[in-house]
């Protein structure tokens, strides 16, 4: 199964937050949600497709899910603000003490992230709306 997650460092910024006071709530169901995946015993890691723009506050994305993430694939999203896969891997395994792995493009993540999760697994992106977008037609096509 592959979950896509729009959650875009433009959700991390009140202005932008219409529905603000509901956001936590409804971030702790998807929580929720992603934890009775992995406690029923019918997957077995929850593997994290993630690429950002060097600008934006990326830690800011991933808090949230942290407690669930076994592993990050970093990708370039095609936009010349893009944070490089490898630097941003360092970054989260840096912070996060999760194992990171970097690939060049989108295409060349979900895929080994695909191969990689197998039936037990459970597959997710992270990132803005376009992002998810470009990985939801990479998966469609692995």
């Amino acid at each position: 199964d592959v979950v896509v997650i729009k959650l875009g460092t433009n959700d991390t910024k009140d202005y932008n937050w219409v529905y603000g006071k509901e956001f936590a709530g409804d971030l702790q169901q998807m929580i929720d949600a992603l934890q009775a995946l992995l406690a029923e015993g019918k997957y077995s890691s929850l593997i994290i497709v993630y690429g950002v723009m060097a600008d934006k506050e990326y830690e800011k994305m991933y808090f949230p899910v942290m407690p669930l993430i076994r592993r990050f694939i970093t990708v370039e999203p095609p936009n010349p603000r893009a944070m490089k896969p490898t630097q941003l891997a360092a970054l989260l395994a840096a912070d996060t003490g999760a194992e990171a792995k970097a690939f060049d493009s989108i295409e060349e993540g979900a895929k080994w992230v695909l191969d990689r999760a197998g039936k037990d697994g459970v597959c997710a992106a992270l990132g803005s709306l376009y992002f998810s977008a470009q990985v939801r037609a990479a998966v469609e096509k692995a």
